[in-house]
């Protein structure tokens, strides 16, 4: 049976992989898919959205518009130089406003047997929660998200837990049975410009490719942090994962969007569901020739 999924993308490059991925992947049947404000404003997200979903012959897919800044009031800070100027690597579309359905229309489609795969910030989601919670009981989640160890946005944080750490830890606390795939994960999830050219999706991943090169020359490929938790969802084998407790950091100061749990000797694990499970392994030449069996299909 395929597993039903609704994906929550916030318009950068990994997200567009993993949207590929999703609606390429036979084992996956994605219901519907929210355009959230992150690594692009909220209805660039949209736009990009809609745009792969008609190169893909899935405009029957419906889109949804979610949050377009952060539970915590702030203007949200965009990343241009990662995933291009308009979150489509090289590609560059018309700047116009796409038609979305409205956050509240999505909620009819939250069922027991779907999984949302959420790959931004998570505050979309956590405003569904704050008006909807007893929905939200035992309901999977695959969320992109968090640090323990080196952060990337900050020493200590990743993006789309610093982004709103308010609806991130809300989303933990929910009573919804999260799985975390945090930084230290998803940087071993890399494809190779050589694996990239065998697909579509060249033009996206160039810049992208470039930034973390810079960054990092002994970097083999771009890590593609919003592709696992969709590959997770049907390659569990290829993982591992152990559950505790995670705390975020809320405050506005210099560790603001930490993740924190105990991992100390003897630490036990939380008791399923309470908790977080947190993805900790990845055989990562499973996941390359997975991801490229189905994207270049």
């Amino acid at each position: 049976m395929r597993r039903k999924i609704i994906l929550f993308f916030d318009g950068g490059v990994d997200d567009a992989f993993a949207l590929w991925y999703s609606v390429r992947n036979p084992d996956l049947d994605v219901r519907g898919v929210v355009g959230d404000y992150g690594n692009m404003p909220r209805d660039i997200a949209v736009r990009n959205a809609k745009w792969l979903l008609r190169q893909l012959g899935r405009e029957d897919i419906p889109v949804f518009a979610g949050c377009a800044r952060p539970m915590t009031g702030e203007r949200p800070v965009f990343f241009p130089e990662v995933h291009g100027t308009q979150g489509l690597g090289l590609i560059e579309l018309p700047l116009v406003k796409e038609s979305a359905g409205e956050l509240h229309e999505l909620l009819p489609w939250i069922t027991p047997d779907v999984t949302i795969l959420e790959l931004g910030r998570m505050t979309s989601l956590a405003t569904l929660m704050l008006l909807y919670g007893e929905r939200w009981k035992g309901v999977q989640i695959y969320a992109m998200g968090g640090a323990f160890g080196v952060g990337n946005i900050t020493e200590v944080a990743e993006a789309n837990v610093y982004g709103d750490p308010v609806a991130a830890q809300l989303v933990l606390t929910s009573g919804a049975d999260v799985t975390l795939f945090p930084l230290h994960v998803t940087m071993k999830a890399v494809l190779t410009p050589e694996m990239v050219s065998q697909t579509p999706l060249t033009a996206l991943y160039e810049p992208y490719w470039r930034y973390y090169h810079s960054k990092n020359p002994a970097l083999s490929g771009a890590p593609m942090h919003d592709l696992l938790p969709a590959f997770a969802l049907t390659h569990q084998e290829a993982l591992g994962f152990i559950r505790r407790n995670v705390d975020i950091v809320t405050d506005n100061g210099r560790c603001r969007g930490q993740t924190i749990a105990d991992f100390r000797p003897g630490a036990k694990e939380a008791a399923a569901p309470a908790g977080t499970r947190l993805a900790w392994e990845l055989e990562g030449a499973v996941f390359a020739e997975d991801v490229l069996r189905v994207l270049q299909n």
